[in-house]
């Protein structure tokens, strides 16, 4: 039986999960505290284990969902059939404690994957300063945590460049596998898009921010650039999510009584699509400081809808990494809301080059398939013979 653990499923993990049961001879058990698992498509064979969900509404809950759904699982690996490996997601950060130490007991080799580099992303959001002692008591012990795990999976060449500080006798043992998206047709513009026909946005460029309205999340300057671009009425702003960001932009967009913005909540599937097929530049932020330790897994699903990236976000980082190898967006440096006023300008008056953007875009996300997915199963089952070929 092989265990995966993640708190907070996505699209994304639940095709490592499908990949597991497609490739590996043994049970597939899932543990998870997304309360609508079966909406994202978990093959039938898997058996799910569900926990506590993850609630991010302020630090508390946050904090006491973590503890919760790592109570849980410590039991539940505890007592369960010994598996013969764990792969544990860093979501949330204390999972990968509780497996490591259970796996002394119980003797199965685990996997870390790290989504999000603990403590470090804590100091990146500003929940933890670099003195504190808590925050240097934890970065003292990872490399326990880490010398523990036969196998640690990060997202980018520069998130492993930042946990080898963690393993720096180990670096081979810290591997990458990029983050994909999905490539359906339907994500092709068409002429009877709903999205469009429903917000009155035909024949304007939209500028397309969803997901997460984070504290971290530099999205002020993207507003504040709309109230710069608010005479232009062929530029529009379209923000889907929530977070903690998007009670204060939506004051803001009544403050400044801007027409050129639009927000909506979470969108289902069919939706979102429409939405995406509607859009013309992908917004991705990414706060200084977390160049190394995260990757917005947005960026995929822009370049899979053929949208120009507008990256917000530090010079050094994976983002701009991957805009620039293919050419596929802009990038400029948190805070400069002018220049997003200026590049979204330039994109407009030069639409050649805003469609060279996108259809770069759309053709380098062939490198980040649900191919990618399969990655796991092999590094996890090698050439054992739990490996089906």
């Amino acid at each position: 039986m092989i265990l995966l653990i993640n708190q907070f499923s996505t699209p994304l993990f639940v095709d490592v999960v499908n990949a597991f049961h497609e490739k590996a001879s043994e049970e597939i058990r899932y543990i998870t505290g997304s309360k609508e698992i079966r909406r994202l498509k978990v093959r039938s064979g898997v058996k799910i284990i569900r926990s506590i969900s993850y609630n991010r509404s302020n630090l508390l809950t946050r904090l006491f969902t973590w503890l919760g759904f790592s109570i849980h699982t410590g039991l539940y690996v505890l007592f369960c059939k010994r598996p013969s490996a764990v792969v544990v997601v860093t979501n949330p950060p204390f999972a990968p404690w509780v497996a490591a130490v259970i796996s002394r007991l119980r003797k199965y080799p685990f996997h870390l994957v790290i989504y999000d580099l603990y403590p470090d992303v804590l100091q990146q959001a500003g929940l933890m300063s670099a003195d504190n002692i808590i925050y240097r008591m934890w970065q003292r012990r990872n490399p326990k945590l880490f010398g523990r795990a036969q196998r640690i999976i990060t997202l980018s060449e520069s998130m492993k460049a930042a946990t080898v500080r963690y393993a720096p006798e180990e670096p081979d043992k810290i591997l990458v596998i990029h983050n994909w998206a999905s490539v359906p047709e339907r994500y092709e513009v068409a002429n009877d898009n709903l999205f469009i026909a429903q917000h009155n946005l035909g024949g304007r460029l939209i500028v397309f921010y969803a997901g997460n309205m984070g504290l971290t999340h530099d999205l002020e300057s993207v507003i504040e650039a709309a109230v710069i671009l608010r005479d232009n009425p062929s530029i529009h702003f379209v923000f889907i999510g929530d977070g903690g960001k998007r009670k204060s932009l939506e004051a803001f967009r009544d403050r400044h009584r801007l027409t050129n913005v639009l927000f909506l909540p979470y969108l289902v599937e069919d939706q979102f699509t429409q939405a995406l097929g509607a859009a013309d530049i992908g917004v991705v932020t990414l706060g200084r400081g977390a160049e190394g330790i995260s990757v917005p897994s947005k960026t995929y699903v822009n370049m899979a809808a053929g949208l120009c990236l507008l990256a917000i976000a530090p010079e050094e980082s994976e983002l701009t990494r991957i805009i620039r190898d293919h050419e596929a967006g802009i990038q400029i440096e948190p805070g400069h809301p002018q220049k997003v006023a200026e590049c979204l300008l330039y994109l407009q008056r030069n639409p050649d080059i805003l469609q060279k953007y996108k259809a770069n875009a759309r053709q380098a996300v062939e490198e980040f398939t649900p191919r990618n997915a399969h990655r796991y199963v092999e590094i996890v089952c090698g050439n054992c013979e739990q490996a089906q070929p």
